[in-house]
C-alpha cells in the first residue's frame, strides 16, 4: 500500500506541475494584458499559487472520498471471499498527512513556476497571429 501511495503521489505531483505549466503557456497574453494594467510581478505568483491550491483541493475533494468508498467496497469483497470477518480500517492520520503534503508539494510548485514568468514580467510582449 505505501509503494502505490507514493506512487499515485508522484502521478499526482506530475499531474499538478504540467497543468500549470499548461496554463501559464496558454494564458501568457492574459497575464501580458493584466501586467500592462498594473499586475505586479508578486501577484503572477499569487494567481498561480491559487490556481494550484483550488486544482488540488477540487482533486482530494473528489478524489478521496471515491478511493475510501472504492477502497472499502473492494476490501469487503475480497475479505468476504476469503471467508475473513473484518471491517475495513481507514488510516485517518496517513490520509490527513498525505494530503497536507500535497497542498505544500503544490503551492510549491506554483511558485517555481511562477519564477520565470516574474522574471520576464517586465519584459512580456503580445504577439497577435
Amino acid at each position: 500500500p505505501a509503494a502505490v501511495a507514493g506512487m499515485l503521489f508522484v502521478l499526482v505531483v506530475a499531474m499538478v506541475w504540467l497543468a500549470l505549466r499548461t496554463a501559464t503557456r496558454r494564458r501568457r497574453t492574459d497575464l501580458v494584458i493584466l501586467r500592462a494594467l498594473g499586475l505586479r510581478p508578486r501577484e503572477i505568483g499569487r494567481i498561480l499559487r491559487w490556481q494550484a491550491l483550488l486544482l488540488v483541493l477540487a482533486a482530494m475533494l473528489v478524489g478521496i472520498p471515491l478511493g475510501l468508498a472504492a477502497g472499502h467496497i473492494t476490501w469487503s469483497v475480497f475479505t468476504y471471499r476469503l471467508g475473513i470477518d473484518t471491517a475495513p480500517v481507514t488510516p485517518v492520520l496517513p490520509l490527513a498527512l498525505g494530503a497536507l503534503a500535497l497542498v505544500a508539494v503544490a503551492l510549491a510548485i506554483a511558485a517555481l513556476t511562477a519564477v520565470p514568468l516574474r522574471r520576464s514580467a517586465g519584459r512580456m510582449s503580445v504577439r497577435l497571429s
